[in-house]
């Protein structure tokens, strides 16, 4: 049953395929899978110790108690934490596919995917591949986000946030 349709997509595909120079959109792809981990990792560490400071040094209580520590506090640090990992990620991301496009050459995103991995089944083009591995990428630093923020109210050090985060 599931087997028909892989068979329905695969037939979908314009055969033969067009050949394209597609370098830069291959690197591209395999430079994101290793980047893409230590963009994670980095933003981790950065996001850590902004919500586990007030666990370390004994100050959460203070500012639960004080006149803003509930609401508007915790509000401003998940709107700026937020910022900050969508913004670098975005942007060295960017940075990323602008380097590789100037040095591999940015042709062939009109070719089909199965160029790069003969093997997918999907009717789509290179770019849209790419599209959807940014937005991949972008989704995995919104839930890295997500997980590091509520992580150091557990474990009250950012210490173990990274390593958990490192290791997950």
């Amino acid at each position: 049953m599931h087997v028909n349709i892989y068979i329905k997509l695969d037939d979908s595909i314009k055969v033969p395929f067009t050949n394209k120079y597609s370098a830069g959109y291959k690197r591209f792809h395999i430079m994101m899978y290793s980047n893409s981990i230590y963009f994670l990792l980095g933003i981790s560490i950065c996001i850590s110790p902004i919500f586990s400071g007030e666990y370390t040094t004994n100050v959460a209580p203070i500012l639960l108690a004080s006149r803003y520590g509930k609401n508007k506090l915790p509000i401003a640090k998940m709107i700026s934490v937020y910022l900050f990992g969508l913004v670098v990620g975005f942007g060295l991301i960017i940075i990323s596919y602008f380097e590789i496009m100037l040095l591999w050459g940015s042709t062939g995103g009109r070719g089909p995917f199965q160029l790069l991995f003969p093997f997918v089944p999907y009717p789509i083009t290179i770019f849209q591949a790419t599209i959807i591995l940014v937005i991949s990428i972008m989704s995995a630093v919104v839930l890295t986000i997500g997980f590091t923020t509520f992580l150091p109210s557990k474990f009250k050090s950012p210490f173990w946030v990274i390593i958990l985060v490192a290791f997950v």
